[in-house]
């Protein structure tokens, strides 16, 4: 059995959890949010974009070009360089503009079954076992199992790309996933996955690229930089050497 569907029993439908239930699961998943980033100074991202081998192979070249005279190249050279830096700072903001829209999106105010009663709490403190209530218009706080629906179909576009509505059944696809919309219809549900652990977590995660961690095309460039610049390094020793020697014949 999938483990979004039997992960948790419905023995607490009725009641829902307890605060004492709900004190212990937050202890151990910690609250419904995804995990916050401290932001890059705009300093930080040029200083990581100087350290690239790309920006040093440029601006050697750039340097030449100017060293030999060509002022125009120079500069055209130099030109590409601080274009290069610009991309980087724009793509970091638009990284970080991503992070905080999904940070919206997983915690809307939800209706949900403690103690017996039914209240409106911030998403942000839903925990896995919760009963949840969700009706047109709703987004998901969290990852849900479908436990009685009426004519649910749900918006997945930010998940999957999808143009339409996804239908959603108890007995059919039983999923619905966090930060969805919910177009249609109404749902009793009970939360499966909170925080990093649903699926929009990964998303985040994925948006979060550590540090110390470069991509495979990072990688590649590097490794391609020092073989451009140890051949470099050669032709260069070769030419001053046959210009000599040629000097010496003649």
């Amino acid at each position: 059995m999938d483990n979004r569907q039997g992960r948790y029993s419905m023995d607490n439908s009725q009641l829902g959890l307890s605060s004492d239930q709900v004190k212990s699961l937050q202890a151990q998943h910690g609250f419904n949010e995804l995990p916050v980033e401290k932001k890059k100074s705009l300093l930080g991202v040029a200083v990581e974009v100087v350290k690239e081998p790309m920006f040093m192979l440029l601006m050697g070249c750039a340097a030449l070009y100017t060293i030999m005279g060509d002022v125009k190249e120079g500069l055209i050279m130099f030109s590409t360089v601080f274009l290069m830096v610009g991309i980087s700072l724009y793509q970091n903001y638009r990284s970080e503009k991503a992070m905080d829209a999904l940070r919206q999106l997983s915690s809307p105010r939800v209706n949900v079954l403690r103690d017996g009663l039914w209240q409106v709490i911030a998403g942000r403190e839903l925990v896995p076992g919760d009963i949840v209530k969700m009706s047109e218009g709703d987004r998901m706080a969290a990852d849900l199992q479908i436990l009685e629906s009426t004519a649910l179909e749900v918006d997945e576009s930010m998940l999957t790309g999808e143009a339409f509505a996804v239908k959603k059944e108890k007995e059919g696809d039983a999923v619905l996933y966090s930060g969805t919309l919910l177009v249609k219809g109404r749902t009793l549900a009970q939360v499966s996955f909170t925080g990093i652990s649903a699926r929009i977590g990964s998303i985040a995660l994925a948006l979060q690229l550590p540090k110390e961690q470069k991509t495979l095309l990072q990688i590649e460039m590097g490794q391609f930089v020092r073989r451009i610049g140890i051949i470099a390094v050669f032709l260069c020793l070769l030419i001053v050497g046959v210009y000599y020697w040629i000097r010496e014949i003649f």
